[in-house]
C-alpha cells in the first residue's frame, strides 16, 4: 500500500489475494481470478485495509491499482494474453474433448465472470470498511491509445477508437461500483512520442471517463 496524505494507493500485493502470474510458470494466488476463494479474499481484504487505513471514518481517496490482467478477455494483450492461454488450458483440463469454438467462448464467459465478481466484491467490502471514501479501481476508464507505435505516426489524433469506447461501455458494472474514477495518465507509455501526441493521449484518457460518467450513469 502507498499512501501519500489522503490518496491510499493498493497494488496487487497489498490488498487480499489478487490472483497473477510473476512469470508463466510463477502464480500468485492460483494466477487466474477463476482460482479465488472469495471468501478468504475478503478475509485478506479486510485485515490489509485495517493495518492500512486503521481511521474508519478515513475521507480521501482509496485507489485500487490492480493492472496485471483486464476484467474483458479481449483487452488482455502481448505478455496479459497468458491469462487466456491459462484459462484455455484450464477449461480442458475439465473438458478435454471439447472443441476449439467451444474452449474460447466458455473460457472466455469462465475468466470474465471470477474477474467481475472478484472486482466487484473487493469494492462492496472496501467501501463497506472505510465508507466515507471515494473508491475506484486504476487504470479504468482507459483508451489504450498510448501505443508508442502509434503516437509517433503524424496523423496520430490521441482519439478514444470507437471499439475501445464501447468496451468501456460494457464496463457499466464497475463504474456503478466505483465512487470514483481513476483512469491512469500514464505518460511513459508515450515518452517516445512528441509533445503533441503525449497531449493528446492525456486528453483521450481524461474524454473516456466524462463520456461513461455523463453517457453512461445519467449525470
Amino acid at each position: 500500500m502507498e499512501p501519500e496524505g489522503r490518496v491510499a494507493v493498493f497494488y496487487e500485493d497489498t490488498l487480499g489475494n489478487y490472483p497473477y502470474f510473476v512469470s508463466k510458470d510463477i502464480p500468485v494466488n492460483g494466477g487466474l481470478p477463476q482460482h479465488t476463494r472469495l471468501d478468504t479474499h475478503l478475509q485478506k481484504t479486510q485485515q490489509d485495509l485495517e493495518a492500512a487505513l486503521p481511521a474508519p471514518r478515513y475521507l480521501g481517496l482509496g485507489v485500487v491499482r490492480w493492472g496485471e490482467w483486464l476484467p474483458q478477455w479481449s483487452r488482455n494483450r502481448a505478455k496479459q494474453a497468458m491469462y487466456l492461454e491459462e484459462s484455455r488450458k484450464l477449461l480442458r483440463t475439465f473438458f478435454p474433448s471439447w472443441s476449439q469454438e467451444e474452449v474460447e467462448k466458455w473460457s472466455k464467459v469462465d475468466f470474465e465472470a471470477a474477474a467481475q465478481s472478484l472486482m466487484m466484491e473487493t469494492l462492496r467490502e472496501v467501501k463497506r470498511l472505510r465508507p466515507k471514501a471515494l473508491w475506484g479501481v486504476s487504470p479504468y476508464p482507459s483508451c489504450y491509445s498510448g501505443d508508442p507505435s502509434q503516437t509517433t505516426l503524424a496523423n496520430y489524433t490521441g482519439q478514444c477508437g470507437a471499439a475501445e469506447m464501447a468496451l468501456n461501455d460494457e464496463l457499466l458494472w464497475l463504474w456503478k461500483r466505483c465512487s470514483a474514477l481513476y483512469p491512469l495518465l500514464n505518460l511513459e507509455k508515450v515518452q517516445s512520442g512528441s509533445a503533441d501526441a503525449r497531449a493528446l493521449f492525456v486528453q483521450s484518457d481524461q474524454r473516456s471517463p466524462t463520456s461513461i460518467v455523463s453517457g453512461q450513469l445519467g449525470l
